[in-house]
């Protein structure tokens, strides 16, 4: 998400995770979140994540889990939004097969969102064939990525 303000689409003050953010150093944001006190919280974690958990996708949803549950105890009146992982490109899976999982780790995610009674936003559309979306590498996305992203969790979230 830090892309969003990077590529100036929001304010930074607004972002709370950084580049290369996963759920284990995440805890320590929610402080910084519970000061902000947003009406709603976007929360998009997976990528980094999955070269951890790697082929335990339960034990990723364990601890997203608990991070959910920590930021609504934080933040009761907030709306939470969790974000499908976000796909890579064929070239990325095929050096590192741990992503061959991104379409398991949303389906769970998918499944503990409604568990949980909070939305869950799949941007999987936005990339379908988009190859133009992504930098070079076939993780990160180019600029042009972020104003469809946006709009797709802007309509979500009926702002």
């Amino acid at each position: 998400m830090e892309g969003l303000a990077v590529y100036n689409f929001l304010n930074s003050n607004s972002i709370v995770a950084k580049k290369g953010s996963n759920l284990v150093n995440s805890k320590s944001n929610c402080q910084i979140l519970k000061d902000t006190k947003p009406s709603k919280v976007f929360m998009l974690y997976g990528l980094n994540d999955m070269i951890i958990y790697k082929d335990n996708v339960d034990e990723f949803i364990k601890n997203y889990k608990s991070l959910v549950i920590e930021v609504k105890k934080s933040l009761p009146k907030s709306e939470i939004f969790i974000n499908s992982i976000l796909p890579v490109q064929e070239q990325v899976k095929d050096k590192n097969p741990v992503y061959k999982n991104i379409n398991k780790y949303n389906k769970e995610l998918k499944k503990m969102c409604s568990e949980l009674n909070i939305i869950f936003i799949d941007t999987s559309n936005l990339f379908l064939n988009n190859d133009e979306l992504y930098e070079k590498d076939g993780i990160h996305l180019k600029p042009l990525f972020y104003p469809a992203w946006l709009e797709q969790l802007k309509k979500q979230a009926n702002l």
